[in-house]
């Protein structure tokens, strides 16, 4: 291999890395909806594109194995090859073997990859099974072979320009055969039919004298199709093995060390309006840029906070008047910069969809179900630090879905049901959020044998299961005891480990819910911030203690008479908008001690919403709107329900950030925040008193 710089390396990793993803994404396609040309010309341009820049750094073996897959798409264009399951699971577990290729390139000491069965695989599906693959693995040309001085590198760029293709043909001929010359003549006369030769291995006159072993090694300038070139040459008698790797594409003036290079194009007056450039940005850098942009917040809050007071001190002086217009425009520009950042680190929820379909496909086969695998809205959006930690409950949630949720064929068949289940993925945007949803036409949840399993196990006593509604008892799959493989088979195994999913998604300031129908199907709702780091907030005092609120979790906020507070079943309701939401006091939620009762007729107050929750939130004063930056809490109140985490204000005062999903879900649930208990309250107000691990 050859001796590749760190930087080409992670560019070859990056891309590589890119093709597969298409390759795992298309093929399942393939099987799901058939051959299409369209979809055969993509695989077709991603497993050619592996296998030429894989002989470029010299991973030989990955070029085979990239070759060889090639070989059997090629075949599915033409028409001589059907799509049916041996050949799908065939090119899957070979592109699995890619993949372990590619971790073998940073991961050595892990040992070299046998490709030999991959390849054997893929020859014996084939319906061509001739010289267009390597049967020993010979070594085959390398950059540095043909790319050895400045005039060969000149013709290459020379015939590029000129709109033709180049292409490196090795070909190795019988070690047996006596006329070793004759057939290196023989591939060297039907190349040059085809177009240029813009050097050999040998060259032409050494092969006239006999001075040839059993290969040659030439650079083809020409405008025929890579499949006519192939069978041309594949007509030479005594052929071992052939290959043609175009890589024109990958040529870099002045690249004489055979390392990786990425593709270029040159920007002229005339071009340069209608291309888009892109560059390629370290994550660590992009990090470190982001945590920059949050300090330049807080200075930014905190410089126009003492502009005020300045203004408010010095009214009238004309250096304030002018330190303030600057503090403006400063604002403006940082509040630019920060908007460009966090688009810089917003990535599509395609990086983590992608793998899905495969996953899915190969848990139904393993399972023997028939499954519809449906991804939507896989272009939405969501900042990087979100997008790392949602895929493991993902895969959780979908395990579930086939194992669990989807029954066998027969089984719907009885249910009179399509024997194919349907599973749906999709993601869309609200407002500061992102939902995803996890939807399935499968069994469901069984209420009645969650409630067993609850009472079985201790969660609950059996007088508070009896009056549980079947919302109330889904919602126990949740709980961490619930959730384990022991459930009555009605349930089987639904739910295990959804306690750890909650658990995750609460993390990120996000919410999980569960609505089902036994029999109909089950849907899994995650609602998830854009971004952990800066957001616009709502400002508020309660119990002493400074609060910020997202801004995207507030519906209004404003001054409410007391006398509309009333209550009901002895809970404090209000009528606003035609709609009667539930009033909570802030400080009352947490157990933090009021300074003072106030006998005010009106009352500070914000109602906020996550999802189709409301309430309204009683607080001591407002203090006005600021963005802040989010960071976590220590170890020892990380868990504290309600609480997303803390921000510096301009002020140097702290202010808590408030979950509003996680606390709506809470206290409308009549637990309390603050308690490392959890208060569970039927209709009658009798409260079982549960403890949470």
């Amino acid at each position: 291999m050859t001796n590749l710089t760190k930087e080409d390396l992670a560019i070859f990793l990056q891309e590589t890395e890119e093709l597969l993803q298409v390759l795992d994404e298309d093929i399942v396609k393939l099987e799901h909806s058939g051959a299409t040309t369209e979809l055969l010309n993509e695989i077709f341009r991603a497993a050619h594109t592996i296998k030429g820049s894989a002989a470029m750094i010299g991973h030989q073996r990955m070029s085979d194995l990239a070759h060889a897959m090639e070989t059997v798409f090629d075949e599915l264009r033409k028409g001589s090859r059907p799509v049916d399951a041996e050949l799908i699971d065939t090119l899957l577990t070979s592109l699995d073997t890619l993949r372990a290729l590619k971790v073998e390139l940073t991961s050595p000491q892990s040992g070299e990859v046998d490709v030999s069965l991959a390849i054997s695989m893929l020859h014996r599906i084939s319906t061509n099974d001739d010289t267009d693959v390597s049967r020993e693995h010979q070594p085959h040309a390398t950059v540095e072979e043909v790319f050895s001085d400045e005039e060969t590198l000149q013709k290459v760029q020379s015939a590029l320009k000129e709109g033709n293709k180049v292409l490196l043909i090795s070909a190795e001929i019988d070690k047996n055969s006596p006329w070793n010359a004759v057939r290196c003549f023989q591939i060297l006369m039907e190349a040059s039919r085809l177009g240029e030769i813009i050097r050999s291995i040998p060259a032409q006159k050494e092969v006239e004298e006999g001075k040839v072993d059993s290969s040659v090694k030439l650079l083809l300038a020409t405008r025929s199709e890579e499949v006519k070139l192939r069978e041309k040459l594949a007509t030479v008698p005594e052929l071992a093995s052939l290959r043609i790797i175009p890589f024109g594409h990958h040529v870099r003036s002045g690249q004489t060390n055979g390392n990786y290079a990425q593709s270029s194009s040159k920007i002229t007056p005339e071009t340069a309006g209608k291309t888009r450039q892109s560059v390629r940005i370290d994550i660590e850098r992009l990090d470190s840029l982001m945590e920059q942009i949050g300090e330049l917040v807080v200075n930014r809050n905190r410089l126009a906070q003492l502009s005020r007071l300045l203004e408010a001190k010095y009214r009238g002086d004309q250096i304030i008047d002018e330190l303030e217009r600057s503090m403006i425009q400063t604002g403006k520009v940082v509040n630019m910069l920060q908007q460009d950042i966090m688009k810089i680190r917003m990535l599509p929820l395609e990086t983590v969809f992608t793998g899905f379909p495969r996953m899915v496909r190969d848990l139904a086969r393993k399972a023997g179900k028939k499954i519809n695998f449906v991804v939507e809205g896989q272009e939405t959006e969501i900042d990087r630090s979100v997008i790392e930690h949602i895929k493991d409950p993902l895969v959780h949630l979908l395990r579930n879905a086939v194992d669990h949720g989807i029954e066998p064929p027969e089984q719907r068949i009885a249910l009179g049901k399509p024997e194919t289940g349907t599973i749906i993925l999709s993601a869309y945007h609200e407002q500061n959020y992102i939902v995803i949803t996890i939807t399935d036409d499968g069994r469901g949840l069984d209420p009645a044998s969650i409630k067993r399993s609850a009472v079985e196990k201790g969660i609950v006593t059996a007088e508070r299961a009896a009056k549980m509604t079947d919302a109330e008892a889904i919602d126990l799959i949740f709980l961490p005891r619930v959730s384990t493989a022991q459930m009555t088979t009605e349930v089987s195994g639904r739910g295990v480990g959804l306690d750890v999913v909650k658990t995750n998604i609460e993390a990120l300031r996000g919410s999980v819910t569960v609505s089902s129908e036994k029999n109909k199907g089950t849907r899994f709702s995650l609602r998830l911030p854009l971004t952990l780091a800066i957001l616009p907030a709502l400002l508020v005092e309660a119990g002493g203690t400074l609060c910020a609120i997202p801004l995207a979790d507030v519906v209004e906020a404003a001054k409410l008479p007391t006398d509309n507070i009333k209550t009901i079943r002895g809970k404090k309701v209000i009528m606003w908008r035609d709609t009667v939401l539930s009033v909570f006091d802030l400080a009352t939620v947490f157990g933090w001690k009021r300074s003072s009762t106030s006998n005010n007729s009106e009352i500070e107050s914000v109602v906020v919403k996550a999802g189709d929750l409301k309430a309204c939130l009683t607080v001591d004063s407002l203090k006005g709107q600021q963005d802040i930056v989010l960071k976590t809490l220590g170890n020892y109140l990380r868990n504290t329900r309600g609480i997303a985490g803390a921000s510096i204000l301009g002020d140097g005062n702290v202010a808590l950030v408030l979950d509003i999903a996680t606390l709506l879900i809470t206290t409308i649930g009549d637990r309390r925040c603050h308690s490392k208990y959890i208060y569970l309250t039927n209709s009658r107000q009798e409260d079982r008193l549960i403890k949470v691990n």
